[in-house]
């Protein structure tokens, strides 16, 4: 078990590598740079910049370089935690990752209890009620699960708790909230900022799961050992 482990660690590594190699060409490939952007943008407003200052922002940050050359100098920092210069935010990228990783856990285990919760019991009571209404109303429930996108379920929540329900549908809280002590009020507003996005980012495994239970139950309740 313990050599498995190693090797799929260890595999994990060129993985890694390629993964990393793919994304840095394909963020390279619309023309143009981070300041030709915000070049853009600045005319696009009225205003205008010496386009002396944005190429000496290109050297400081390395973007006259070859490709492979900001790629070297991007990924020798990892070992050290040093994931770059975010020039958007004019902050390092790792505090800016680092801030948003807890509500990123947090969100990720609560859609994963939410998937575990619900598509086991289902998964069960669907193998053992075979085509029944029951069985017939969860699989259409879970393939509706499958097919809609998450990012269209909460582009429509969005629009139902904006529009309709009349609620902040964005952030982690309330801003009458952001800076208040921990009280009550405080607590069930981040709740209700909380569970719609970790319902729609759980949806599709949830169903996922759901099918897979249904599915290997089926195949052990069909097994000899059960029916004889």
């Amino acid at each position: 078990m313990i050599a498995f482990i190693i090797r799929r660690l260890l595999a994990m590594i060129p993985l890694l590598f390629i993964v990393s190699v793919i994304t840095f060409f394909i963020i390279q490939l619309p023309p143009g740079d981070f300041f030709d952007t915000m070049q853009a943008e600045i005319a696009q407003n009225g205003s205008s910049q010496d386009a002396q200052t944005f190429q000496i922002l290109r050297v400081r940050y390395g973007l006259d370089q070859p490709i492979w050359v900001q790629y070297l100098r991007w990924v020798q920092g990892w070992p050290e935690g040093d994931f770059g210069w975010s020039m958007a935010w004019s902050a390092p990228v790792w505090p800016l990752v680092r801030d948003r990783l807890l509500y990123t856990v947090v969100l990720g285990a609560f859609s994963l209890l939410i998937t575990v919760t619900y598509a086991i019991p289902v998964g069960i009571y669907s193998s053992t009620h075979q085509y029944s209404l029951g069985d017939n109303a969860f699989s259409l429930l879970g393939f509706i699960g499958l097919s809609l996108p998450g990012f269209l379920l909460a582009l429509f929540w969005m629009f139902v708790g904006a529009l309709v329900l009349r609620i902040n549908v964005g952030g982690v809280m309330s801003a009458e909230f952001s800076n208040a002590p921990l009280s009550w009020a405080k607590l069930v507003d981040l709740w209700n900022h909380f569970w719609p996005p970790a319902v729609i980012l759980g949806l599709s495994s949830t169903a996922q799961m759901q099918r897979i239970m249904r599915s290997s139950m089926l195949d052990v309740l069909n097994q000899q050992f059960i029916t004889t």
